[in-house]
């Protein structure tokens, strides 16, 4: 990933998360709406807001994964801004290293998911 596009990268996170945070866009999942059912990622947006304020149960009863993708989503951004200032490919790295282990986390999101849906949130 050339260096335009990890800025272009880092901006559209920081406004579209100020956006979510800010209650600017709404943030209703559109699977819970048509399909009634959970998404893996149902739940993240309160999840975040929780860990924001040192909520760290409520936040795994939003969401069991919010913790660590939220640590994820935090080391990724810090390693990017680390990319943009020095010029380095880190990240790209990291990115090849997830997509060998692309199984892995899909079979993480169903259970996730599966997990998501008995708990009713």
């Amino acid at each position: 990933m050339n260096r335009i596009r990890k800025i272009i990268l880092l901006l559209s996170e920081i406004i579209f998360t100020y956006l979510i945070f800010a209650n600017k866009i709404n943030s209703n999942c559109l699977i819970k709406k048509y399909l009634n059912i959970s998404c893996p990622a149902c739940g993240f947006t309160r999840a975040f807001k929780s860990i924001i304020n040192l909520n760290f149960i409520e936040a795994i009863k939003y969401n069991l994964l919010s913790i660590p993708v939220f640590i994820f989503l935090i080391v990724i951004n810090i390693i990017l801004i680390y990319d943009i200032f020095f010029n380095k490919k880190k990240t790209d790295k990291i990115f090849m290293f997830i997509s060998k282990y692309t199984i892995l986390i899909i079979i993480i999101l169903i259970i996730n998911t599966i997990i998501n849906n008995i708990k009713g949130i």
